[in-house]
């Protein structure tokens, strides 16, 4: 499946991110993130969620930006990101059946 829940929560949702090797978040239910909703499609196999997304964590002493949307079940990634796939579109897929703390969207 593209698009898991966070356990608990009401819309807080996850998808598979290719180029950084893990779950990127987003919410579409205020009562998880009030200032922080997207817009959803509601597709869970070709989502298209608005805004954009934007990840920043840090690597050692390095800041790490991904910076996407998604359309249509398909990740764009902007030229902003820090990683290999900046500038590039790739299909999502699907979250790992181990990665814990997640479930289906009902």
């Amino acid at each position: 499946m593209k698009i898991k829940k966070v356990k608990g929560s009401h819309g807080l949702l996850a998808f598979w991110c290719p180029a950084c090797n893990r779950v990127h978040q987003f919410c579409v239910d205020k009562r998880d993130w009030p200032n922080m909703v997207w817009k959803w499609n509601g597709e869970k196999e070709k989502p298209t969620f608005s805004p954009s997304i934007l990840v920043i964590g840090k690597e050692g002493h390095n800041i790490k930006r991904c910076h996407s949307f998604i359309t249509n079940g398909r990740i764009v990634y902007l030229s902003d990101s820090t990683h290999d796939l900046a500038g590039k579109m790739v299909d999502m897929v699907d979250i790992p059946e181990d990665y814990l703390g997640l479930e289906e969207w009902k």
